[in-house]
């Protein structure tokens, strides 16, 4: 990972100062209860999901990190269903700026669950165009991670690099509306730098190891633009180091979960469709997305039943033992059908 430092002619920023002196640790300043919440928000992958809004409630966790300073953009899109507090009620977002999200069982749906706004992370709330007078260029939607620093600058993943920008305190906020984001294109020829090579962001110095997307020839300088889907990024480097990539062909080994194409239910129970799931204690999370079928013996009021979450994505640590949600219905609302083998 290399981070560079951008300059994007913002004499102050706030924000981020305002970050570092409340907390004392870089980039874990979460949202204040006086922070209105609309749209999207970013919830750190090492974060608590709870049931209830509570600290006491039965909570899961989904990932791990490291440190969330040095983990910028390791954080899952959840909509924002509304705010209790010092706890946010969420649901699994549209995959939208983000490289992570939240997998559920087939059979679940509208899952809300809650997270503390101190584990809600810093993003680009309005979108923030720079454009130098060399050609250079910083372009980052809302929806971007950002990871506030010391010097008033703050962390943003822009392909393989992280980018140091400054950037003015009112794009910066906890929650934000996604833009429609078009498909990144899969462009005939990528182009890299040699090894070594320095790139110029205005008149800094900086590294960069992510291929380009597109070029721009001006002589002995050449314009190399990364396009990420919500960040896009141009530097200018000699002319003479910039070369394309080999097409090595490269093929995606897919796996799939479901272990055999049959499954013999006969005579077997079910909850059906859009049946409310509560937590053991009754309070509603779910509904049914698919018939739930389920065992009948040795039942009371209610049957209950367990169903994993995941973090997807790249890079995501997922050694984690906690990462279960009990789910439960009245008995009162089970069906009962014959199925054929399928």
């Amino acid at each position: 990972m290399r981070r560079f430092a951008l300059c994007l002619g913002v004499t102050t920023c706030s924000w981020a100062s305002h970050a570092v002196a409340e907390t004392g640790e870089v980039g874990d300043l979460g949202a204040s209860e006086r922070e209105t919440l609309r749209g999207n928000v970013l919830v750190w992958h090492d974060a608590a999901f709870f049931v209830e809004p509570s600290e006491s409630a039965t909570s899961m966790h989904l990932a791990k990190l490291p440190s969330r300073r040095d983990s910028g953009g390791h954080a899952v899109a959840m909509h924002v269903v509304g705010a209790r507090g010092a706890f946010v009620e969420v649901e699994p977002a549209s995959l939208d700026c983000g490289s992570s999200w939240l997998t559920m069982p087939e059979d679940i749906a509208k899952l809300h669950v809650y997270v503390r706004r101190s584990d809600l992370a810093p993003v680009i709330a309005t979108r923030l165009d720079k454009t130098l007078a060399d050609g250079t260029r910083v372009s980052l939607r809302p929806g971007v991670a950002v990871v506030p620093v010391a010097s008033g600058r703050a962390l943003v993943r822009v392909g393989g690099d992280v980018v140091e920008v400054d950037v003015p305190a009112a794009s910066i906020g906890h929650a934000y509306v996604p833009e429609r984001v078009k498909p990144t294109a899969i462009n005939a020829q990528d182009y890299a730098l040699a090894t070594g090579t320095l790139a110029k962001l205005g008149d800094r110095d900086v590294a960069i190891t992510t291929h380009a997307q597109i070029i721009d020839k001006r002589g002995d300088r050449t314009l190399y633009a990364i396009e990420a889907k919500c960040a896009q990024l141009t530097v200018s480097v000699p002319s003479a180091a910039v070369h394309p990539v080999d097409d090595d062909h490269d093929t995606a080994d897919f796996t799939s979960d479901n272990h055999g194409s049959k499954l013999d239910l006969r005579g077997s129970d079910y909850l059906p469709v859009n049946t409310p799931l509560t937590t053991p204690s009754g309070t509603a999370i779910a509904m049914a997305g698919k018939k739930i079928y389920l065992p009948t013996t040795g039942l009371g009021k209610h049957v209950c039943f367990d169903r994993k979450l995941r973090l997807d994505g790249d890079g995501i640590d997922r050694d984690v033992d906690d990462d279960r949600v009990r789910l439960c219905a009245p008995v009162a609302k089970i069906a009962h059908a014959t199925l054929s083998t399928r």
